[in-house]
């Protein structure tokens, strides 16, 4: 239980000593209840809307998957590490609780790495180490688009 959260096993003792309470057995409970979950290599490619009402959630760590944009974050995240993701985008409110984003190993362009401040303005700390820039094509810097001199 303790792989994906340090609270599952805590939850898991409190619902056998409690017998399974109505009032702990809901949904609402189990949103407010964790404050850390580790996802990596988890296969996932997306997160949805419903991760935004874990609101004590402030440790997120989802490395190692298959992510393109960063959204739907819980409003009271201090600490994010999406290492080794597809991550190109980032979506959504700004986060002002996040402190820490761990983002090496993605693929963040330019605007990417300009949304981290506005997405994120509060940050302490982030790692973008070994991060596959991709910068824009030789295409793109045609000499062709360049204003003439004449």
């Amino acid at each position: 239980l303790n792989k994906w959260s340090d609270e599952a096993y805590e939850l898991a003792i409190l619902l056998i000593k409690l017998n399974f309470l109505p009032k702990i057995c809901n949904e609402l409970y189990i949103r407010h209840f964790f404050k850390s979950f580790k996802f990596d290599t988890s296969k996932i490619t997306t997160i949805d809307e419903g991760f935004m009402s874990f609101a004590s959630l402030n440790i997120l760590s989802i490395s190692h998957n298959q992510i393109t944009v960063l959204q739907n974050l819980p409003p009271n995240l201090v600490e994010l590490n999406v290492y080794d993701n597809l991550v190109e985008s980032i979506q959504g409110p700004p986060l002002n609780s996040l402190r820490h984003l761990g983002i090496g190993y993605n693929r963040l362009s330019d605007n990417g790495l300009v949304q981290i401040g506005q997405y994120y303005p509060n940050l302490v700390s982030f790692d973008i180490s070994c991060l596959l820039y991709t910068s824009p094509s030789p295409r793109d810097l045609s000499t062709s688009r360049m204003p003439s001199s004449a």
